[in-house]
């Protein structure tokens, strides 16, 4: 029974309560959030846009190779030849050494008539043509030889 209120005892005192103090209302703080927010992601854009504009002129070509006397050509293909240069670009950007079918022929082409070139080294891995193609870079080859 001592638990339970009696009128003999005081009436608990809870401490007095105190109103927050009136502070000013900050109506710009939203705005310059949304600011902050639209700017960090404009700039994010915009650094993944230049590092893909930079990363596509770096890959570009390197310009014209000058070509010495007695010189060899060496023609490398490993895989499938593509018919044309946009279609043999790798995803990943590793597209070392790998050039397309017309690529290729025009190699053949420019060589038989440059006479800085005396042969042709090929070098074929695993080639994975049709037989059309095939027979297109055979003839190519034996034109080479017969300049």
């Amino acid at each position: 029974m001592a638990d339970q209120y009696t009128p003999e005892q005081p009436f608990p005192r809870y401490p007095e309560y105190e109103p927050r103090r009136q502070t000013s209302f900050r109506w710009w703080r939203p705005i310059v959030y949304a600011i902050l927010s639209v700017g960090m992601f404009f700039l994010t854009f915009v650094v993944i846009i230049a590092l893909g504009i930079i990363a596509l002129v770096s890959s570009g070509e390197k310009g014209e190779i000058e070509i010495k006397e007695h010189t060899v050509l060496r023609l490398r293909v490993n895989g499938p030849l593509a018919e044309h240069a946009e279609q043999a670009l790798s995803v990943f950007g590793d597209d070392r050494g790998s050039i397309s079918f017309f690529q290729a022929l025009t190699a053949l082409k420019k060589a038989k008539h440059d006479p800085h070139i005396d042969g042709l080294y090929y070098c074929a891995g695993d080639l994975q043509l049709g037989s059309a193609k095939a027979h297109e870079l055979r003839e190519a080859i034996i034109d080479f030889k017969q300049s």
